[in-house]
């Protein structure tokens, strides 16, 4: 994989740039998370909803921070869990700014959690489609029965997607409101 390399005279290894850029990328998600968590909160605070922080993981969504909402029936997502990116919130409002060839993998074995579960990888794209001229993904129990979640990609200065964040809930016209506050 190149992370070390092998010192034929010697015979011993050293870690390599690889590795490096590895802990780089481990290092700029710490950073994202400790950023965006004070907007986490406020998002949350003006809602009065779930929000989550996730970033893409090979095929799948990876959430890095969570806050709570007030209301007694609300999603339940811990720190570490993951989700299939072509049926969740985040992973689509990523997805639609990934190369078609992450897309393609990322719905290379598309599994039905719900009936509104994504089916076929053109209706993938459609829905990324929709998405790019939102701004924001919409879901309707898509990965969980019941969970509405709207979400935005963040993205870097060069359009790089980083992450995105998102509102688990029940009413859309609020939801939509905050996620404009969100993409400012």
């Amino acid at each position: 994989c190149g992370y070390v390399r092998r010192n034929p005279d010697s015979r011993t290894y050293r870690a390599s740039l690889r590795l490096w850029e590895l802990g780089l990328r481990v290092h700029s998600r710490l950073d994202l998370k400790e950023y965006a968590s004070p907007h986490l909160r406020a998002l949350a605070a003006v809602t009065e909803e779930t929000t989550h922080l996730s970033v893409f993981d090979g095929e799948g969504v990876l959430y890095l921070d969570t806050v709570d909402g007030i209301h007694a029936v609300r999603t339940y997502v811990n720190v570490g869990d993951r989700a299939p990116a072509y049926c969740s919130s985040t992973g689509k409002a990523m997805l639609a700014y990934l190369p078609d060839e992450t897309v393609r993998r990322a719905a290379g074995k598309l599994k039905r959690f719900t009936e509104n579960t994504v089916r076929s990888l053109s209706q993938l794209r459609t829905d990324l489609e929709r998405i790019r001229q939102l701004g924001y993904s919409e879901t309707a129990g898509e990965y969980r029965a019941g969970v509405l979640g709207y979400s935005t990609a963040i993205r870097s200065p060069s359009g790089e997607v980083i992450g995105a964040i998102e509102i688990d809930a029940g009413r859309p016209s609020k939801q939509a409101d905050a996620l404009n506050l969100a993409q400012d």
